[in-house]
């Protein structure tokens, strides 16, 4: 990131102004580096960054490095958003049942998941029979559970991107 952030003051170091831009900000964005730069670098919006001052940070930590990881495994950007939205309704989820819920039934889930996740990425699971799967999981653990709101086949996938991306960083 520290090259990254260096070839950009370079390059814009080189960029010659015919005129005086009107505005200091104006300058700043022409020949300097602005915060919407590191952002990008960080494959943060402006939104998480104003979600990141607001106190928001773990989530969007969170979302950011689930978005660097579906870039990297190369999903298609449309699909990133629906990836975003399943890990956030499963942290949802947790947060509201996680004190009701045993250490050891949480455990069995989490390995559940596991396996569901190593059955896909060797290849003999598909990603529409992960959802299968994902809903036999929540009916399952639903009961197990007892939480005050179901599991949904969602939140399960949620939870299964996030073991995804937990296990490459």
């Amino acid at each position: 990131m520290g090259t990254d952030l260096v070839n950009i003051v370079r390059s814009r170091s080189q960029v010659v102004l015919t005129a005086l831009p009107s505005d200091i900000s104006d300058l700043r964005e022409k020949k300097g580096l602005v915060v919407r730069d590191v952002l990008k670098l960080l494959s943060l919006s402006e939104e998480g960054f104003r979600a990141l001052k607001e106190g928001a940070e773990d989530a969007v930590k969170t979302l950011s490095r689930l978005q660097r990881f579906c870039q990297r495994r190369k999903i298609p950007d449309n699909l990133i958003p629906q990836f975003c939205e399943l890990k956030t309704l499963w942290s949802a989820w947790w947060l509201k049942h996680a004190d009701l819920i045993e250490k050891s039934d949480y455990t069995a889930f989490k390995f559940d998941c596991l396996e569901l996740l190593k059955a896909h990425s060797g290849g003999t699971v598909s990603i529409s029979d992960l959802a299968g799967h994902a809903k036999d999981v929540a009916a399952k653990y639903t009961s197990i559970f007892n939480p005050l709101e179901v599991l949904t086949t969602e939140a399960v996938m949620g939870f299964i991107i996030s073991l995804a991306v937990d296990a490459e960083t």
